[in-house]
């Protein structure tokens, strides 16, 4: 191994230690810590989410946005000029979504409130069509494509995600490193590549694989 090499595997190996912080499942912790929240209590106000996430209404008014488009999180009620927000159970993959919220509700707990907000409105129960919005779910377009073609494929090859995501090299390398980091994917060195595959032995990874593999499920029959 040359002096490159080693100083890439060195950089490598720093960027892979793991952090005391919230796990990207979606993307940018914030996200996580709102989809807990909204698990945990049932619906909940913007002001609400914004105290317990801790950051500036705007960015909790964007990720609701976000979650609406994908068809994750609704507005179900409205009390005066106070709009509750909730989980949608018409997405398609509502039931694995909880799965995966109550693994990680393990790892960050979330902030709960005090008072009987689940009689504050509700949503219907007909599943809903998912359409390309949902590749924004994970945090990106080439995040989601990522986790979608290791479900697909037995251990592929960087390159071989790469192909089926139809997504840059880089951009492939920098998302499965991220997910390594968070211990929702593993690879193996085979020559010059690397092989992915889900981190089975981590529960959290255990629970994200259904997920993946529904939304995959439903995207091919949506076509």
């Amino acid at each position: 191994m040359g002096p490159k090499q080693r100083r890439s595997q060195s950089n490598r190996d720093r960027f892979l230690k793991r952090v005391g912080s919230v796990p990207w499942v979606f993307g940018r912790g914030m996200r996580e810590r709102m989809l807990l929240s909204l698990h945990a209590n049932g619906p909940l106000q913007t002001v609400q989410l914004t105290r317990a996430l801790g950051c500036d209404e705007k960015k909790v008014r964007r990720a609701l946005r976000h979650f609406c488009l994908i068809g994750v999180v609704a507005k179900c009620g409205r009390l005066g000029h106070r709009r509750y927000w909730t989980l949608d159970r018409r997405f398609a993959a509502h039931h694995e979504l909880r799965s995966l919220l109550v693994e990680l509700a393990r790892l960050v707990p979330p902030t709960r409130f005090r008072g009987p907000t689940r009689r504050l409105g509700s949503v219907g129960r007909t599943p809903r069509r998912l359409d390309r919005a949902v590749e924004g779910l994970f945090g990106s377009v080439t995040r989601t494509r990522v986790l979608l073609a290791a479900a697909a494929l037995t251990d592929p090859s960087l390159r071989e995600v790469c192909r089926l995501a139809c997504v840059r090299y880089e951009s492939v390398v920098y998302a499965v490193n991220r997910f390594e980091r968070d211990g929702l994917l593993r690879t193996v060195a085979r020559g010059r590549d690397r092989r992915v595959s889900f981190a089975d032995d981590q529960p959290l990874a255990r629970s994200l694989r259904p997920l993946v593999v529904r939304i995959a499920m439903r995207l091919n029959s949506a076509q």
